[in-house]
């Protein structure tokens, strides 16, 4: 009985990662003040130019970024 519950739960939370997963050399935009972009889009982000950040046909300037924050967990932080 307790193998068979372990398994369900491991079955049961084992089936929403691949929702959460990202491909390589993209992000998932999970929601925030941009209207043009849709909640949980995923799109190549070019952050190696030097003078902005593309993510998804919008460039934003380095220099109004006050903040960067990334992780693992995918969420609003």
């Amino acid at each position: 009985m307790r193998r068979s519950a372990a398994l369900v739960l491991v079955l049961m939370c084992g089936g929403s990662l691949p929702a959460l997963a990202v491909s390589k050399g993209k992000a998932l935009y999970v929601g925030g003040t941009i209207s043009t972009i849709q909640e949980r889009t995923q799109s190549p982000i070019d952050i190696k130019n030097e003078t902005s950040l593309k993510y998804a046909g919008l460039s934003i300037p380095w220099r109004s970024v006050s903040e960067v924050e990334y992780g693992q967990k995918v969420g609003h932080r």
